[in-house]
């Protein structure tokens, strides 16, 4: 008895449901970052509004590092 060799089969290295779970999990990955960036900026607005009526808060109130005349 001969030993029979028969063609290789190539095997994908990433099958398309692979493919799809990979897509999947970089989109979350961007959504995830998109809204990080946009609760960033929305905290920059917030504290970029609350800073003048800080300084009109500030304004009235007695600094106690300047000497009385």
């Amino acid at each position: 008895m001969s030993p029979i060799f028969c063609k290789p089969k190539l095997i994908p290295l990433k099958t398309i449901t692979m493919e799809k779970l990979e897509k999947m999990q970089q989109d979350a990955i961007e959504k995830l970052k998109a809204l990080e960036e946009a609760e960033e900026a929305e905290q920059k607005a917030s504290k970029q509004s609350n800073a003048p009526e800080d300084e009109s808060k500030s304004e009235n109130e007695t600094n106690i590092w300047k000497a009385d005349e």
